[in-house]
């Protein structure tokens, strides 16, 4: 297997897996804000594994999309709880149509819970399939209401009503610029810049009701240190922070069966300044070993007899802008 990961793990722990049976998963993180299922966690303490011990099992043992969520949803310690997105590609074949069942599952994981739905009939409908760390319910363009219940029972539902579409599921600012912008990829290059993409000053959707009137995090990729720390933001994790997103991966078929990715390390720089620790934390010292400036490009990481090793850039800074 491959997986993004850090010194000294043996687990991904950002949740990028590419298995040699096929599968990918992945995972964007759920709040929980119902109280009450927390007692969840606290009686399940004897019964119950962490997360990195249920992934690395599902991803050991599984071989189709369904029999890793059934290994993951076994002993559910009710913590870090995700959307997982689980992707067979050993059922995708080129010059034939794609099937219409089991080539994607998507499971929504909460204390006490986790229901699961294979959504393959989404994906060939729209043609992707995104996450937004938001339980799924897309009532507005689909009749399917996959996981209406996890929503529920977490307290989305009710903290969309009270604050509003960042809460939603098809009307967060990040569901609205996949659904404008997602036809554009026609390719891995086309892909990348996707996923780092943040023109939040210049970008209608980015609009918030602030002062300035749009926020960093209102993008594919967040940036919440180019917020302006004097702002004015309903909700203030919304506005100034050291937070956001801090890569990209990227498979292809072809990638996954040669156990390969595409990776790159730091906030995105695209349409924004790159970060640069002197710029965002200039009265602290940077984190031990790290550059000051985060202006990396793409790689490709392979599996070679199995030694992970560094290939040439993909592509290099100056390619990846629109």
């Amino acid at each position: 297997m491959l997986f993004s990961s850090y010194p000294s793990t043996i687990c991904s722990v950002d949740d990028f897996n590419v298995l040699s049976t096929g599968l990918v998963t992945q995972e964007t993180t759920n709040s929980i804000k119902n109280p009450d299922l927390w007692p969840f966690v606290r009686h399940g303490l004897n019964s119950s594994l962490l997360e990195v011990f249920r992934i690395m099992i599902a991803n050991r043992l599984s071989r189709t999309p369904s029999e890793w969520i059934s290994f993951f949803s076994r002993a559910n310690s009710g913590t870090y709880n995700n959307q997982w997105m689980v992707i067979d590609t050993k059922l995708i074949e080129k010059s034939k149509p794609l099937p219409t069942k089991d080539l994607l599952w998507v499971a929504e994981q909460s204390p006490g819970f986790v229901q699961s739905a294979d959504v393959t009939d989404h994906l060939i409908r729209k043609g992707y399939w995104a996450s937004y760390n938001n339980p799924h319910l897309q009532s507005l363009f689909t009749e399917f209401r996959y996981f209406e219940f996890i929503r529920n029972i977490t307290g989305i539902n009710a903290f969309e009503k009270e604050y509003g579409e960042f809460y939603s599921y098809d009307r967060t600012a990040r569901a609205q610029i996949f659904r404008r912008d997602q036809g554009k990829v026609t390719d891995l290059p086309s892909m990348y810049r996707l996923m780092r993409y943040n023109d939040f000053i210049h970008d209608p959707l980015s609009r918030y009701n602030s002062t300035p009137p749009y926020t960093a995090f209102f993008a594919i990729a967040a940036r919440g240190d180019l917020n302006d720390p004097n702002g004015s933001y309903p909700l203030p994790f919304l506005g100034y922070r050291l937070h956001g997103s801090t890569d990209v991966k990227l498979v292809n078929l072809a990638m996954v069966r040669s156990l390969s990715m595409i990776a790159v390390a730091g906030p995105t720089y695209d349409q924004v300044p790159v970060f640069e620790w002197s710029s965002a934390w200039p009265d602290k010292s940077r984190p031990l070993m790290h550059p000051d400036r985060w202006d990396f490009p793409p790689v490709v990481i392979q599996v070679d007899n199995g030694w992970g090793h560094w290939s040439q850039p993909f592509l290099r800074a100056d390619t990846v802008q629109p």
